[in-house]
């Protein structure tokens, strides 16, 4: 072939890039009018004992919009904030609410003349000093990423929305009175740039490309909201939040806990992303401002300075969700405010860790669920984790290993090798939290945990020097929502997720890579937790039913799709 005939490598990637474009832009510029069934484009509401926060979009500007809430023979009419410059974004906040109590919702416009969208109805928790007989929780993690994207060959790095909201139908199914998604709600890794970027050779590069193309760049040193920027953050946020939730959360009360992928960074060590810098904590914050309610007030702890709160006075990063007198649940945010400080070093603040111990300690309610954003009992050789595990050549080796993202090494989980830029104050503060929940032995405490891509149970029988074979602590990997092909830990990281070696452990439930969610009981007798594994993972089901494939089905069978594992914890 002569030179004049051959294709640059400048010539390929255009190529690809524009069937790319054509495969993918056009489903993507058509998808808001072809799904579009009503003015609101999402609604995510949380709720306390006495009062509703509502988070929605519209698909389009609205100028003034109230509330009108109805019940306990009272009606409010509560005037909503916008929250984007544009008129797309409310919140709606309503108080002095009855507990225990459903209250039906209509959006209005803002003179009261005409409803907008449906009404549904949202229910306020029992009061604090109630005896509820139970309640169900929802926990999950992972559910964000770019829906319609995958390399040739089928790879992907996250599950396309029609299977994502199968897993959330299925879940829904099963009548939850609250859900916390744990983490990554969203994924657009900024690397420190201003673009996302993904490490995958040329086709990263092509996607790299694409997704700019299709969604924009952002402006680092300019405010977000009232500039070009929002059009960026509304653009992912649309995509990976709203489109992906919809309406169907509606009447069920959401926390929302951050990690790193909410700071538009991966923890990555050699980048050196976090502690997050300035424009990572705005995006966070922006993201959640428009999309998300945080931690109400009576639900939240005070950080020490001002960045965790946002525009309505509420914390986003730490919080608890309390049910009567049976359960309370604190939430922390392990990414956002972590530092790198030698000894000293933090996962979450000292004065939130002092905020947390008092609860361990509290007796106010029957059971207590912690739930950091990264989870106690697994390690997958990251960077940003509780224990020194990582990827090494051989157990024996005690060289530095860095291990980053994506780059297929082999080898062995060892916390014998020095793990590159990793904190002994994290395990530090990690034996001050198991010595605080061994210390309450009339209350046992479970902890609920996300970021590792995978579902599993296990109990900690022994953690350092502590030891805890008397009365093991319960940890769950609550199963992740969105996660494909590249995202597993065995491919990102190039070996499962298993346990440290600082820590002795059983397993209640094998952990494995696939997709799912738990719901967990609580009663005034025990606490029980089913984990729904619905398939998607790279090694298949299992022992699941043999009707269930490797790959989640278009639309889930709530009954006999998923395999259901049901411990009790307590």
């Amino acid at each position: 072939m002569s030179s004049k005939s051959q294709l640059s490598r400048r010539q390929v990637l255009k190529l690809t890039a524009a069937a790319l474009f054509g495969l993918f832009a056009v489903p993507k510029l058509v998808r808001p009018f072809l799904k579009q069934t009503g003015p609101i484009h999402h609604i995510l509401p949380t709720v306390s004992h006495s009062q509703f926060v509502i988070k929605t979009s519209f698909y389009r500007p609205q100028k003034a919009l109230q509330i009108r809430v109805s019940g306990a023979n009272q009606v409010q009419a509560i005037v909503g904030q916008q929250t984007d410059s544009k008129g797309r974004f409310w919140m709606f906040s309503a108080a002095h609410l009855a507990p225990d109590t459903e209250y039906t919702l209509q959006i209005e416009n803002g003179s009261g003349s005409g409803p907008v969208g449906d009404a549904w109805p949202l229910k306020t928790f029992p009061a604090l000093d109630a005896h509820p007989d139970s309640m169900n929780l929802l926990c999950y993690t992972c559910a964000g990423g770019p829906s319609g994207i995958s390399l040739p060959g089928g790879k992907e790095f996250f599950k396309p929305h029609h299977i994502r909201q199968s897993i959330f139908d299925t879940a829904l199914a099963m009548k939850p009175d609250a859900a916390i998604a744990i983490g990554d709600h969203i994924y657009w890794d900024l690397r420190g740039s201003d673009s996302v970027t993904l490490r995958a050779g040329m086709i990263g590069q092509i996607i790299t490309w694409y997704l700019k193309q299709m969604f924009g760049v952002f402006d680092r040193t300019a405010e977000i909201i009232g500039t070009p920027n929002e059009d960026v953050l509304t653009a992912i946020g649309d995509d990976q939040i709203a489109d992906l939730y919809g309406t169907r959360f509606k009447s069920v009360p959401m926390f929302f806990v951050a990690d790193d992928h909410d700071y538009f960074e991966n923890d990555d060590a050699d980048l050196g992303t976090f502690p997050p810098d300035s424009f990572s904590r705005r995006a966070h914050a922006a993201m959640a401002r428009l999309y998300y309610p945080a931690f109400i007030a009576e639900q939240s702890t005070v950080l020490t300075d001002d960045e965790g709160t946002n525009i309505e006075g509420y914390n986003r990063s730490f919080g608890t969700l309390r049910f009567g007198d049976l359960v309370e649940v604190p939430m922390l945010d392990c990414a956002g405010y972590l530092s790198v400080e030698g000894d000293q070093s933090v996962l979450f603040p000292r004065s939130v860790e002092d905020w947390l111990k008092s609860k361990i300690a509290s007796e106010q309610t029957q059971h207590l669920a912690i739930v950091p954003s990264h989870p106690l009992a697994w390690t997958a050789g990251k960077w940003r984790e509780w224990y020194p595990d990582v990827v090494a050549p051989s157990k024996t080796f005690t060289g530095l290993v860095g291990n980053n993202l994506m780059e297929n090494v082999q080898g062995v989980l060892s916390a014998k090798a020095q793990k590159a830029v990793w904190q002994k104050g994290w395990w530090l503060q990690h034996q001050r939290l198991i010595e605080a929940i061994d210390r309450n032995q009339l209350r046992p405490t479970i902890i609920l945990s996300g970021d590792i891509h995978a579902l599993g149970a296990k109990s900690i029988h022994g953690s350092g020097d502590i030891d805890l074979s008397k009365r093991p602590i319960q940890s769950l990997l609550v199963g992740s929502v969105s996660t494909s092909t590249l995202a597993w830990p065995s491919a990102a990281r190039s070996i499962p997720a298993a346990s440290p070696e600082w820590l002795q452990t059983s397993d209640d439930v094998e952990t494995r890579e696939d997709n799912g969610f738990t719901m967990i009981k609580f009663s005034r007798t025990a606490v029980a937790a089913t984990l729904v594994n619905c398939g998607g993972g790279p090694q298949g089901l299992g022992s699941a039913p043999s009707s269930v494939s490797k790959d989640l089905p278009m639309e889930l069978n709530q009954d006999a799709a998923v395999a259901k594992t049901t411990i009790i914890l307590s």
